[in-house]
């Protein structure tokens, strides 16, 4: 699914509107931050304060735009405006958390609930690890190995051996 222009129009008025309230509560000017809408996996979005860049998740946005404009946006901006007005340290000595009080109350600001996770429905933007079947020739052993594991064993740069025998595992075939 593509982000229409509509949309991107919207959610960056939205971001406009979530700033404007910010430098109002808080007597700041804080210049509105570059957003994207190339965040893939389950993240519906992500501050990148140091930047002062937005990123959104597209797919997640199209299946769920009320939901982008009433709690993922101003999720976001509350990451900027905490980094603007707070800095951004999270230390053992203090400092603020990415979801602390501060952050917190910005949020309220925005007139928003301070949740850290959403609730959406990731199926169509979750990615599917593939699976590989292996076996061990001394024990025949059957043993399932994720792309990452199988494409090491591909390239050469590692093997794997049975836990229970030592035996190094050989390919059998992806597991549909």
């Amino acid at each position: 699914m593509t982000v229409t222009k509509y949309q991107k129009a919207l959610v960056e008025a939205k971001i406009a509107e979530c700033m404007l309230v910010a430098e109002r509560y808080y007597a700041v000017v804080i210049a509105t931050p570059s957003v994207d809408f190339d965040l893939k996996g389950g993240c519906a979005g992500k501050a990148t304060p140091s930047k002062h860049h937005i990123s959104l998740n597209g797919v997640l946005l199209v299946e769920n735009f009320e939901a982008y404009l009433e709690d993922t946006i101003p999720h976001e901006v509350a990451h900027i405006v905490c980094h603007v007005k707070y800095g951004w340290l999270r230390t053992a000595n203090g400092g603020i958390s990415h979801h602390g009080k501060e952050w917190k109350a910005i949020m309220r600001a925005l007139g928003a609930e301070p949740t850290r996770c959403h609730n959406m429905d990731v199926s169509n933007v979750k990615r599917k690890m593939r699976q590989f079947s292996y076996f061990c020739p001394d024990c025949l052993a059957c043993v399932s190995m994720s792309i990452i594991r199988h494409n090491r064993v591909t390239k050469g740069t590692k093997s794997y051996s049975h836990k229970s025998c030592t035996s190094p595992l050989e390919f059998i075939e992806e597991i549909k």
